[in-house]
Parts: structure tokens; C-alpha cells; sequence
């Protein structure tokens, strides 16, 4: 962990995600580790990383798959639109592991799952859900549901120019419409939302990119 903070110092964070997304290509568990170094969350990281340890030494009884998964996913439920397969199995095995290494610090060993746990393993490697405009999304790391509304409240014409318009808007009917009736996905970038329009991405004027949004860090 201390190569990965030294690592984290010499090319900074955005190169850090860079590394982290190959990474998760070849070494899931190391990926998962780099993901949360570049985010900020050495703690997390920790944690992660003893909680695969448990789990490849099978040093102690976890509950069983189906419920584990049955908590994630119930707490999840749609938020996770517009990511992977891959991404969300990264979340998942992240949760998994982070449950584990807390289980173990608090001596709770004997296989029954327990709910509080699940939410606060949720919450530290995913981060909390919130709907807006009808789509359950996972807040931006540092964000309240207030602060993200505000935040969207915010867009300005502006704004929407210096990402190179919306295709078929006025760069002020683009703002008016994404500040009051778009719909938001997650994308596998931290803090990184597209917008959605009946289903469908928006996109930008000259239709080559996907209008996206980055909140936060």
C-alpha cells in the first residue's frame, strides 16, 4: 500500500484512475485497490485489501453468496444503469471484501449476515443512492442529495458551450432543460454522470460524444 501512495504522488490522481481501469483488466483485486487510492480513500483501500485476504485464506465464515448479493443489489437497485457488467462485479467484490475485514475486526464470525454491516459496506466502497429526475443514481463522492441539486441547478449556457453545445438545442434551452428535466446515469468514472433523454443520451451538437457532467474531485 505504501508503493501504491508513493505511486499516487508521483503521477497524481487522474493518471492514477488511468492505471487503475488497466488494471482492473489483469488484476481485479489490485485494480479495485488503485481505484481507491485515486479517489482519495486510502482507508478504504485498507480495509479492501485486508478483506481479500480473509477471503483468499478463508480465515473465517462469511453468510452466504446469495444473501450477500440480495443486500447489494436490493441497496443498489437501479443505480447502477450505464455501468458494465465488469464495473459492477468490481463494486461488488469491493463490497464483499470490505464487509469481510469489518466482520472480522468486530469478531463477527459466524456466517449470519448482518444488514447494518452490508449498508456501511455499501455506503464506504459505493457511496449512497438518491433518485433524481426518476433515476437512482449513486451521489458523487462529497455530495448530499441538497448539494447535487443545487450543483445541477447551477448549469448555465455557458457551461453548456464550453463542452460544445447539445445537439438539436440552444445552448440556453440545453441548460434550461438539464437543470429541470434530465435524467442522470452513472458512468464507470468516478463522479462522471451522462445525461439521459427518454432512454437516450444526449448528445453533443456535433454528435460525437455523449453530454456528460463531472461532480466533484
Amino acid at each position: 500500500m505504501e508503493t501504491l501512495t508513493g505511486l499516487e504522488k508521483v503521477v497524481g490522481k487522474d493518471a492514477l484512475r488511468g492505471i487503475a481501469r488497466q488494471m482492473l483488466q489483469e488484476d481485479q483485486q489490485l485494480g479495485i485497490q488503485i481505484s481507491f487510492m485515486a479517489q482519495g480513500k486510502r482507508n478504504t483501500a485498507l480495509t479492501v485489501t485486508e478483506g481479500f485476504q480473509i477471503l483468499k485464506d478463508k480465515s473465517m465464515k462469511m453468510p452466504k453468496e446469495e444473501d450477500l448479493r440480495s443486500l447489494f443489489f436490493g441497496t443498489a437497485r437501479d443505480a447502477f444503469t450505464g455501468l458494465t457488467a465488469g464495473n459492477i462485479g468490481d463494486n461488488y467484490e469491493a463490497f464483499k471484501a470490505f464487509y469481510a475485514a469489518k466482520a472480522s475486526q468486530r469478531g463477527m464470525a459466524d456466517g449470519v449476515v448482518d444488514k447494518k454491516l452490508a449498508q456501511e459496506s455499501f455506503k464506504a466502497v459505493v457511496g449512497e443512492t438518491t433518485k433524481i429526475s426518476g433515476n437512482r443514481i449513486v451521489l458523487p463522492e462529497g455530495f448530499s442529495e441538497e448539494k447535487l441539486r443545487d450543483t445541477i441547478k447551477a448549469i448555465t449556457p455557458a457551461m453548456i458551450r464550453s463542452m460544445g453545445g447539445v445537439y438539436g438545442m440552444s445552448d440556453e434551452e440545453a441548460a434550461e432543460f438539464i437543470r429541470d428535466d434530465a435524467e442522470w446515469e452513472m458512468t464507470q468514472a468516478p463522479g462522471v454522470y451522462r445525461v439521459v433523454v427518454g432512454g437516450k443520451y444526449l448528445r453533443t451538437a456535433d454528435f460525437r460524444n455523449y453530454v456528460q457532467f463531472r461532480f466533484g474531485r
